[in-house]
């Protein structure tokens, strides 16, 4: 392929380029706050989510690696490119505590990482694929475009004799 040829190429389009949905923006900078809230707190006053978070049998620096962790999760939430990659990030962390509380018997408080998890979810979805769920998934077959273009007034098919 020479330089003209190569020029005359289309560049290929990311995948990926974050949603312009505003109901998932919306959802994204709401946990993104909650986020960046609970894990100041963890950072700010460990002692207080030590004694808490002691009885699952996670160790006290753990407590603040969480909370940097999250910290950093939702300043990746607030960043449109990096939507995707930190719901899934904090989905793991949530997915953790989670199992951690219904390994304890903890199961009133498994409900808000799960909550939590649930909205990750939807967002990394969204991000990934642009939309919740598809509008059709009938694939329209070229006759039937033909005849509906022709019953709208459109172009008429070439035909062709053998």
């Amino acid at each position: 392929m020479n330089e003209l040829e190569f020029a005359k190429c289309e560049r290929a389009q990311p995948r990926h380029g974050g949603t312009k949905n505003p109901a998932a923006q919306a959802l994204a900078l709401i946990l993104a706050l909650a986020f960046l809230a609970l894990g100041s707190i963890q950072v700010c006053s460990p002692k207080q989510d030590v004694f808490n978070l002691a009885r699952l049998g996670i160790p006290e620096w753990m407590v603040s690696m969480m909370g940097f962790a999250e910290i950093g999760g939702g300043v990746l939430l607030i960043i449109p490119s990096t939507v995707a990659v930190a719901a899934n990030g904090l989905g793991m962390i949530m997915a953790g505590a989670v199992l951690a509380h219904l390994n304890h018997d903890e199961n009133r408080a498994a409900v808000l990482p799960l909550v939590l998890l649930t909205f990750l979810n939807i967002i990394a979805y969204v991000q990934t694929f642009g939309v919740l769920w598809p509008a059709s998934t009938r694939v329209p077959q070229p006759r039937a475009q033909t005849i509906l273009a022709q019953r709208r007034g459109g172009v008429e098919t070439e035909k062709t004799e053998d």
